[in-house]
């Protein structure tokens, strides 16, 4: 198991002595403007429902999310989140070669190694900002029985565009795609970008509900796939993979996608907001260069004589947690990830990063 996710606020706050809820969490991708409130209520009043096991196989799930996105229900599965289904994916599809298009997610390769798979990258570099090669995907993926994208990127927050996609899938339709969309609601318009509606037989979508929804305890997710793998993935799945509280919760956002829709645009004002705060507060440093991603979280270089492991501990002396982004394949001991937040979580981390560069102090805050 990958130790070094972002989030990991029970490790600092024991290492200083504090409660978890004193630390600023500014290394996992979450939206700090939920949950929804009326899906808090209705999860408290669901909370009797515990007392009974939930759904083997999550079938109303399951069949709520074939009527939500209008796909056939044989081919979409609830699991106890999108990491689930990225362990257990390499066993279903008897993969033997995977291509992964980073620097991304190191559970991508942590499942393939666990499942004996030689695993090959498609590094995408900081001088183009990280975009990927479309034409390299498309040559060494039909070498390959499977490819892992994570759509919009991370820890770069790239989008690659749908038409885009769908061209590439189509191109090699001998190798299984498997497109991570855990964080395309933190895109505008995102829902017009997603895979889930593309009807082709080597596509896999994973949507990931925790991020956008701020339910990660919860773990929430759903993968779609053909409808010809129905069989393998389901002897794949464990019984009761999806607890009670978490099945209550999908059923009641796959059931309200206006209200969904509703709050992910006002959560990605508030976002885009204090994005451009964040960064304007921070334009006098030099030692850090934030590349121009789609989403929330920003993925930052640092110039030498700074390091990612240095201005980690500076922060988290401080109580801030961000991101060292050393142990993603691709990148180095020079980059970190920063996850936009409420303000004064921004405000906060924006004076301690000037405080560390030893930059002037904005004087419009």
């Amino acid at each position: 198991m990958i130790l070094g996710h972002g989030g990991n606020i029970y490790a600092l706050a024991k290492a200083l002595g504090c409660a978890p809820g004193e630390i600023m969490d500014l290394s996992s991708n979450i939206n700090p403007f939920g949950p929804m409130p009326e899906l808090t209520a209705y999860l408290q009043k669901a909370l009797s429902a515990l007392s009974a096991l939930p759904e083997a196989d999550a079938g109303s799930v399951s069949l709520a999310a074939a009527a939500r996105f209008g796909i056939d229900p044989e081919g979409v599965l609830a699991g106890n989140g999108t990491t689930a289904f990225i362990y257990a994916l390499p066993g279903i599809l008897d993969t033997r070669k995977a291509l992964i298009v980073g620097p991304t997610y190191t559970d991508y390769a942590d499942a393939c190694i666990r499942h004996g798979v030689r695993v090959q990258y498609l590094l995408t570099r900081a001088p183009a900002s990280f975009a990927p090669n479309v034409k390299r995907i498309r040559a060494l993926a039909s070498r390959c029985d499977t490819v892992f994208i994570c759509n919009p990127n991370n820890p770069t927050g790239v989008l690659i565009p749908k038409k885009t996609l769908e061209s590439i899938v189509s191109a090699c339709p001998k190798t299984r795609f498997i497109i991570d969309e855990s964080y395309l609601d933190f895109i505008r318009e995102g829902e017009t970008q997603s895979l889930i509606p593309f009807d082709a037989p080597n596509r896999i979508v994973l949507y990931s509900f925790s991020k956008m929804f701020t339910i990660p305890g919860l773990r929430t997710g759903l993968m779609v796939f053909p409808p010809a793998l129905r069989n393998a993935v389901f002897h794949a799945q464990v019984p009761w993979s999806v607890n009670t509280l978490a099945q209550k919760a999908l059923l009641f956002l796959l059931a309200r996608p206006e209200m969904c829709r509703d709050f992910i645009r006002m959560s990605l004002e508030g976002l885009e907001r204090e994005k451009v705060l964040f960064l304007k507060a921070v334009a006098s440093v030099e030692g850090i260069r934030f590349f121009p991603g789609r989403t929330a979280f920003m993925l930052g270089r640092l110039t030498r004589p700074y390091s990612a492991a240095g201005l980690w501990r500076h922060m988290a002396q401080h109580r801030v947690l961000i991101r060292n982004c050393a142990n993603f394949k691709g990148l180095s001991d020079q980059y970190v990830r920063i996850s936009i937040k409420k303000r004064v979580c921004n405000q906060t981390c924006a004076a301690h990063l000037l405080t560390y560069f030893k930059a002037p102090v904005p004087l419009n805050r």
